[in-house]
């Protein structure tokens, strides 16, 4: 079988066909986005990269479609779509 030559390579990692949200693990999000935990935590602390959730004490999840919106948009992309608002939201909660 024969790869067409204009087809832009997917990966994998982000297709889920049954269109479930599925939430990923920090070793896959290391290896999808391409960045080091620590650049992951410092744009997060800056609201440029999507907020992880606690899945258990010791374990963090990022939603799929959160990075794949992330990979499209890039961290200024994210900011100003959604950080402004989470940033907002911490402050709210810092003052009350």
């Amino acid at each position: 079988m024969e790869m067409n030559t204009n087809e832009t390579p997917v990966n994998q990692n982000l297709i889920n066909p049954l269109g479930v949200e599925r939430r990923m693990r920090t070793k896959e999000v290391l290896e999808i986005v391409g960045l080091s935990r620590t650049t992951i935590h410092r744009l997060t602390k800056k609201f440029r990269f999507p907020l992880s959730k606690n899945m258990t004490a010791n374990i963090v999840s990022w939603s799929q479609s959160d990075l794949r919106e992330w990979l499209e948009i890039g961290a200024d992309g994210w900011y100003e779509k959604h950080g402004k608002a989470q940033e907002q939201k911490k402050l709210a909660q810092q003052a009350a």
